[in-house]
């Protein structure tokens, strides 16, 4: 493959299928020579004697003279510098993005959302009755989601009661059973609730602890 040299005032580098001339960096002095290699990339060498290898983005981007080290994959298709000194980008998934060269260095452009978890409305953890009816054994709570919602509660009566028991939820009340006995428990926030008989009776508040 022919092999050239560039001349720094006339290079003019490619991401895809967008082109730009990169304007020249502020550590352009630092910069000897680059040489386009047979992979597409560039050899650069600084006048500290340093030598880099670095991509048509690089460029763009100034990353040279010192190079710094990327980060996360890009994902990105296409980037093009704008007037205001920042890129519009394309990602690899055609979502569009503003963002400065140091985000795109850095790889957290076109990064994927991870999915959001389902938002519990109690916390699962060990419970102790903190207030009102206080003789209630310690719970250990599961939540039980359907998508974002609360649909059961799973509790483990610890301390001495040795016994599980099952709720199905409706809004912040829940409703089990343990053999003939009924309960019911309101969820007051994410860390506390009201646990009571299934009539209402003995109502104790319980806080998370751990």
């Amino acid at each position: 493959m022919f092999r050239f040299m560039i001349p720094l005032a006339f290079a003019f580098v490619t991401l895809g299928t967008v082109w730009a001339a990169p304007s020249l960096p502020p550590t352009v002095d630092e910069i000897a020579t680059f040489q386009q290699r047979d992979d597409g990339k560039y050899d650069v060498v600084c006048k500290s004697g340093e030598r880099e290898v670095a991509t048509d983005l690089d460029l763009q981007l100034n990353n040279v003279c010192p190079h710094k080290s990327t980060g996360k994959p890009s994902n990105i298709l296409s980037v093009q510098k704008r007037d205001d000194g920042q890129f519009d980008v394309v990602c690899t998934d055609q979502s569009k993005k503003v963002a400065t060269a140091q985000q795109i260095i850095d790889g957290s452009v076109c990064v994927s959302n991870p999915p959001t978890p389902p938002k519990s409305v109690i916390e699962a953890g060990y419970y102790e009755a903190v207030s009102g009816y206080t003789s209630w054994c310690p719970q250990q709570v599961t939540p039980k989601m359907t998508g974002d919602t609360l649909t059961g509660l799973s509790i483990q009566h610890v301390g001495g009661c040795s016994v599980t028991s099952e709720y199905t939820c409706s809004g912040n009340v829940c409703n089990g059973s343990v053999s003939s006995y009924k309960y019911r428990v309101t969820i007051q926030d994410s860390k506390h609730y009201e646990f009571a008989s299934g009539d209402g009776a003995n109502p104790g508040i319980f806080e998370f602890k751990r």
